[in-house]
C-alpha cells in the first residue's frame, strides 16, 4: 500500500512539473511558428449584442494571423437616462476566453486573457474557431461567437458580455 502511495505522488508531481513546463515553452513555440512578418488587416465584427460597435484598433506587434478585439460589458445601470449622458455606456471587461477549435491535433481549448481596457489579441492557425466564456454561470453572459481565420488575416471581435442589469 505504501508503495502505491509513493508512486501515486510520483506521477502528480510529474503532472504538475509537465504543466508548468508547458506553460513555460509552449506559447513561445507556437508564437514562433505561427509568426509570420506579412499581414493584411481584414476586419471582421462579431458582436453578441443588438448594437454592431466599431472594430478595435489595430494594435502595434506581430500578430498577423489570428484574433483581436474588446470584450465590454453592460448594460452597467438599470436605468438608462435619455438623453444619455455616457455613464451608463457598456465598460471595458477585464475577464478570461475560452477559444475552441476543431482543427486536428490542436483542438482543446486555449485560454485567453483580457488586459484591462477589454483588450486581447492571440496568433492563430488558419481555421474555424469559437469564443465563450471561462465561467459557464449565469452571469455575465457571453453567447459564443464563431469565426473563421484565414491565412495572413487578422480577425477583430467585439464580444459584449450581458450583465443582467436591468
Amino acid at each position: 500500500m505504501r508503495s502505491l502511495q509513493v508512486f501515486l505522488l510520483g506521477l502528480i508531481i510529474a503532472g504538475v512539473g509537465m504543466l508548468i513546463a508547458r506553460d513555460m515553452w509552449v506559447p513561445k513555440l507556437v508564437d514562433r511558428i505561427l509568426a509570420d512578418e506579412s499581414s493584411e488587416w481584414v476586419p471582421i465584427v462579431a458582436t453578441t449584442s443588438a448594437s454592431v460597435k466599431s472594430s478595435p484598433p489595430p494594435r502595434e506587434g506581430k500578430l498577423v494571423t489570428g484574433v483581436e478585439g474588446i470584450v465590454t460589458i453592460g448594460p452597467t445601470c438599470p436605468v438608462v437616462k435619455i438623453p444619455d449622458d455616457g455613464t451608463c455606456a457598456d465598460k471595458p471587461y477585464q475577464t478570461t476566453l475560452v477559444l475552441i477549435t476543431n482543427i486536428v491535433g490542436r483542438n482543446g481549448g486555449i485560454l485567453i486573457k483580457t488586459d484591462k481596457n477589454g483588450y486581447f489579441s492571440r496568433t492563430l492557425s488558419p481555421g474555424n474557431y469559437t469564443i465563450r466564456a471561462q465561467e459557464n454561470g449565469m452571469l455575465p453572459r457571453l453567447e459564443p461567437v464563431t469565426f473563421d481565420v484565414k491565412e495572413n488575416q487578422r480577425v477583430s471581435l467585439n464580444l459584449t458580455f450581458d450583465s443582467g442589469i436591468r
